[in-house]
């Protein structure tokens, strides 16, 4: 399970968590009381993916998940009271290269950007009992902006590949930013 607290709503604590099930996961808000206890969910929108891993608030009141199986994002806009969700978002899938599979782990909000670092391989999978060690991860970090001013739609603006292996699984900005980053579709 994963958990934010959300800044963009001031006058309430406001707390998302992911529900990390199979074939489907969801997304809740929760109020949190000046006791530090939870409410009952406030709204639950699904994924659309397999075993969201990560969700995170972003400064434009949206929240991003990463559905860490099937290899896809999907960033939900809430609608005029940040505890409630919209049900019109579109679901990113991320390409994946031959013999790989997608395996979105987290996103990073910087700027006008979103960074969403996409695991490292090889991935080992189970399928009958054998393990597929053909499979490799895509160890790259992708980078996303919103598609113009619709709220819940992004796309892909370029990547950040990593040498195979060494993709990451978290990401974090130190320092001067972006003295090293690739351009689009570098």
């Amino acid at each position: 399970m994963s958990l934010c607290l959300h800044s963009f709503a001031p006058n309430l604590q406001l707390l998302s968590s992911v529900n990390e099930v199979s074939p489907i996961g969801a997304v809740q808000s929760f109020i949190i009381h000046p006791d530090g206890s939870l409410s009952t969910p406030q709204d639950t929108v699904s994924s659309t993916g397999d075993r969201p891993a990560f969700v995170a608030a972003l400064s434009t009141g949206q929240v991003g998940v990463m559905n860490f199986d099937g290899g896809s994002g999907l960033f939900i806009p809430t609608t005029d009271s940040p505890l409630h969700f919209e049900r019109n978002a579109s679901a990113i899938t991320f390409p994946t290269k031959p013999n790989a599979i997608s395996h979105p782990h987290m996103l990073l909000q910087h700027g006008d950007e979103v960074f969403v670092p996409d695991l490292v391989g090889p991935c080992f999978i189970l399928y009958n009992l054998d393990i597929d060690s053909t499979i490799q991860g895509q160890d790259t970090i992708w980078r996303l902006v919103q598609h113009g001013s619709n709220p819940g739609s992004f796309v892909i603006q370029g990547s950040i590949p990593q040498p195979a292996g060494s993709g990451p699984r978290h990401i974090a900005i130190f320092g001067k930013f972006p003295p090293l980053l690739p351009g689009p579709e570098q």
